[in-house]
């Protein structure tokens, strides 16, 4: 990852760099075929990646030092294998679309949804494409309201469990964001 890290630094690459990324790219078969690299254009995607990620290095670096516990070094990584590629599928798969594109992000807790998140909402944001993130925890029913349904299984009190989401405000918020809305929000709700 030595080349990555130049990279991110603003230096340039020799072309037996660009080869080497080359080939790791394609390397792995399945993570190349989910970011739509192949032979044919590999050359093209990762030098458009390189460009994305020295145009967004400082953005990201600022996010690891205020909303992140990790550097930006421990997650460059990260950010070039994962987050970089997906959030390029995503505004490909956004500009294909007359509406609003909506992601689904499931994983455990603890796994980094919302890191992912955030920062697929700061690269879109660089590649020009608004974006809205949405957490299911933004989603639950008030804590009076969970006291009522407490009365019919104590289980309830506690958020989580099927019957403590608001669905009807998730409804209502996905079906108001509109085409036409052209600035960048993180969306974020205190817990209620």
């Amino acid at each position: 990852m030595r080349i990555v890290e130049r990279l991110a630094a603003g230096y340039f690459c020799t072309p037996e760099d660009w080869k080497q990324l080359e080939n790791w790219a394609l390397a792995d078969r399945r993570r190349a075929i989910a970011f739509d690299i192949t032979a044919e254009n590999v050359g093209e995607a990762i030098q458009a990646q390189a460009r994305l990620l020295q145009a967004i290095y400082p953005t990201f670096t600022q996010f690891c030092q205020t909303r992140s516990n990790a550097t930006p070094a421990g997650l460059l990584n990260t950010l070039w294998t994962l987050w970089l590629p997906l959030a390029v599928r995503l505004a490909k798969q956004c500009q294909a679309q007359q509406r609003p594109f909506v992601q689904g992000i499931l994983g455990g807790q603890g796994t980094g949804k919302t890191t992912l998140g955030a920062v697929l909402t700061l690269i879109l944001a660089h590649l020009g494409y608004p974006t809205l993130s949405l957490s299911l925890d933004d989603l639950y029913k008030t804590y009076s309201d969970r006291l009522l349904l407490q009365t019919k299984d104590p289980r309830l009190i506690w958020r989580g469990p099927p019957g403590t989401h608001d669905v009807d405000l998730g409804i209502q918020l996905l079906g108001s964001v509109t085409p036409s809305q052209s600035r960048t929000t993180d969306f974020y709700s205190p817990l209620r």
